[in-house]
């Protein structure tokens, strides 16, 4: 299936360029880490307040080291030479367009937890039917985080609703590779904090970027190659391959 020859690839993508995606992750997670697993740490104690005003400082360095992990992710992606700097490229060029992309989703992420704290208490039926309502909108929220770093990068025009509305459409146009890449991704978040966070630090941030970025280029390409049957292309490719909304497969 699709969404398992985009895991393989993902995975190649990871061993060509090791050494430069394990500097970017242990940069990434070195940025991006100890304040989130604070943040988490508090919540575990009851500091519900403390804990979200944490979590929304974390984006701070969190969104542009994000997205230069993608980066990195990109140029794998279309055979380029991985730079581990790379990663400084989010903080560059990407600063304020990633603090208002992951900005709106931690805070309607904190939201949506903390209407399941509060409908998980409600008595009943209706009780149970919120709260199942919730935990599926935190699961198709958290889904978003597949697609909206690659998009922020191939899409063109910096605006937040297309920004949402592209990653919803690519959520729901393709569920069963969205469901099948989402559970995959998982199980490695999974085990990376089952092995004390290590892997996260070391290479899993790197793989998920890179996977994320193969994943949204399949979509694209394959819309493209629905509207555009007979493979004529409409307009000349861009002089910068990916920075422009094309995608260019390796």
């Amino acid at each position: 299936m699709a969404a398992f020859r985009v895991a393989g690839r993902a995975f190649r993508d990871l061993f060509d360029e090791l050494f430069a995606l394990i500097a970017g992750n242990v940069i990434w997670a070195i940025l991006t880490l100890p304040l989130l697993v604070f943040a988490i740490g508090l919540a575990t104690t009851g500091a519900i307040f403390p804990a979200a005003l944490l979590a929304l400082l974390a984006v701070i360095p969190a969104a542009p080291a994000s997205v230069g992990l993608t980066l990195m992710g990109q140029q794998a992606y279309e055979g380029m030479a991985v730079r581990w700097h790379t990663i400084f490229r989010g903080f560059r060029e990407y600063a304020t367009w990633a603090w208002r992309v992951y900005g709106i989703w931690a805070g309607v992420l904190l939201v949506l937890l903390v209407s399941l704290a509060f409908y998980r208490d409600l008595a009943g039926l209706f009780g149970v039917v919120l709260t199942t309502l919730v935990l599926y909108a935190i699961a198709i929220w958290c889904i978003q985080l597949i697609y909206l770093g690659p998009l922020m990068i191939l899409q063109e025009k910096r605006n937040l609703r297309q920004l949402y509305r592209n990653s919803f459409v690519l959520t729901f146009s393709r569920p069963l590779f969205t469901l099948i890449t989402a559970f995959l991704m998982l199980i490695i978040v999974t085990l990376s904090i089952i092995a004390n966070l290590l892997p996260l630090i070391i290479v899993s941030g790197g793989l998920l970027a890179t996977w994320s970025f193969r994943a949204v280029a399949k979509l694209v390409l394959d819309d493209e190659a629905r509207q555009n049957p007979d493979g004529e292309e409409d307009t000349p490719p861009p002089a910068e391959p990916g920075r422009r909304g094309q995608v260019r497969p390796r």
